[in-house]
């Protein structure tokens, strides 16, 4: 049988959580008094009323028009039963159980699944329904939520998403050095101490400014992302202007400007560089602290140029 054929013959199901979640002051029974005792988040069972409203639509005929009118509809669960319309109910015969505890709905250790099918049908709708459910679009500003709708899917979703960018500022961090042999590696210092400066990193050595930006990567990585890679974005785009407009240029791994003669950085080297890797290691000495005099230059010097085109 296919997947999707058994995903189609499933039944409804949702799972669902309590909203009020903390410090309950209950401990989970196999973990009391034991070294490191487990605080449980809600009490153990906890109990849903099963009684409340929902958003309900009444049809009157008005000039010979069909007239909608929403308005607050009493519904109610009562255990076996897959009526919850009150109204409903009493036009029915339907009662609730003389054993009030029968109809209760209680929620474990603040946590339940339910499944629409069988018996569970009523309780299915009354759940999804009632105002009570805080992920009900149809819920009452005014009704007080004790339960919310978990997506499994979204969660998992999220979760992946979240290790994904973790595993991108990691490996972000993983490109400012190189392991060059055993307990050797070489460092792109410019960049490392561009990083360190604009993340506000503060480290002696190297080795222990990669340390704390890779916990800093692990910590905070969606944060972390969005500032290094909208800080190289802004000052490559720069020295790329700069040669569009030909204020500067690039001659034996060398940056410098076109009508001056002031070099910016010297990068050395036996082998030629190509222009991709120029523009990033000078856009990376930019950033530094060393290369911030050259940098707030070559801004003004963008900015004549730009100036004079407009002129």
């Amino acid at each position: 049988m296919e997947e999707t054929e058994v995903a189609q013959k499933m039944p409804p199901t949702i799972f669902i959580e309590l909203v009020d979640q903390g410090s309950s002051g209950f401990i989970q029974d196999d973990t009391m008094g034991t070294a490191n005792p487990i605080e449980l988040k809600s009490p153990s069972i906890h109990f849903i009323p099963n009684e409340g409203y929902r958003r309900g639509v009444k049809t009157d005929i008005v000039n010979g028009k069909e007239v909608q009118t929403r308005f607050n509809e009493k519904i109610r669960y009562i255990k076996n039963e897959s009526v919850i319309s009150v109204m409903e109910q009493r036009r029915l015969g339907i009662e609730p159980s003389s054993l009030p505890r029968e109809d209760k709905i209680p929620i474990e250790k603040g946590y339940a699944t339910i499944v629409r099918e069988g018996t569970s049908v009523g309780l299915y709708d009354y759940m999804t329904q009632v105002y009570y459910n805080e992920s009900n679009p149809e819920r009452s500003e005014k009704a007080s939520a004790r339960f919310r709708v978990i997506h499994i899917d979204q969660q998992a979703e999220k979760f992946n998403e979240d290790e994904l960018i973790a595993a991108d500022a990691v490996k972000f961090v993983g490109t400012l050095y190189q392991r060059t042999g055993k307990n050797q590696y070489t460092y792109n210092e410019n960049k490392i101490d561009a990083v360190c400066e604009m993340l506000s990193v503060f480290a002696s050595t190297q080795p222990t400014k990669i340390k704390a930006l890779l916990m800093l990567a692990k910590q905070r990585p969606e944060w972390f992302l969005t500032r290094v890679t909208k800080l190289e974005q802004t000052t490559v785009t720069e020295v790329l202007h700069a040669l569009e407009l030909n204020i500067i240029k690039f001659d034996a791994n060398t940056a410098q400007y076109s009508n001056k003669d002031t070099i910016i950085k010297a990068f050395g080297g036996s082998k030629p560089l190509t222009r991709d890797q120029l523009v990033s290691m000078l856009a990376d000495y930019l950033r530094t602290q060393d290369g911030h005099t050259a940098y707030m230059e070559l801004k003004a010097e963008i900015e004549t140029a730009l100036n004079n085109l407009l002129n």
